[in-house]
């Protein structure tokens, strides 16, 4: 969700008759938008988990996040922004740091951007825990992505 939605009033409300209205586990916030204020930030995630929803913390790296408020937020998985993914070579150290502290924190973290094998198997060297990206799959219908998953087909996940 973008920071003006999670900003607004009533999200958490407007997200409660969602799920009920249409099922599913939406989760998915900019670290943007929880970094604008933090304190309430921090009430709604705890609200989104009592429905239980999954928090991912989106675009994480390329915000104005500070280490002091990622730990206070109550989140379950931390995505590696992309443009650290495509120079992933030479960001190496920093996207084993992210790793390792989503680790610590006891999030999953996952690697955005990926686009080819041997990026794949860096990341697995760095015991990063999903992946996404081209290399998967294309972006898809939401009934198409169902389909390929129960019939084997990619999955972004970095299996070992």
């Amino acid at each position: 969700m973008s920071p003006t939605q999670f900003a607004h009033e009533h999200f958490v409300a407007d997200t409660c008759a969602a799920l009920a209205e249409y099922g599913g586990a939406p989760g998915l916030v900019t670290e943007s938008a929880v970094m604008t204020d933090a304190a309430q930030a921090r009430q709604k995630l705890l609200d989104l988990r009592a429905l239980g929803v999954r928090v991912a913390l989106d675009d994480f790296g390329t915000g104005h996040s500070s280490l002091g408020q990622l730990r206070s937020l109550p989140v379950d998985v931390l995505k590696i922004d992309r443009v650290f993914i495509q120079d992933s070579r030479t960001d190496a150290a920093f996207i084993q740091a992210i790793i390792s502290m989503g680790h610590s924190l006891g999030l999953e973290v996952v690697a955005e951007g990926i686009e080819d094998a041997s990026t794949v198997a860096q990341l697995q060297a760095l015991h990063c825990d999903l992946g996404q990206g081209f290399y998967f799959a294309r972006p898809q219908p939401a009934a198409q992505a169902v389909a390929a998953t129960v019939r084997g087909g990619p999955l972004a996940m970095l299996c070992p």
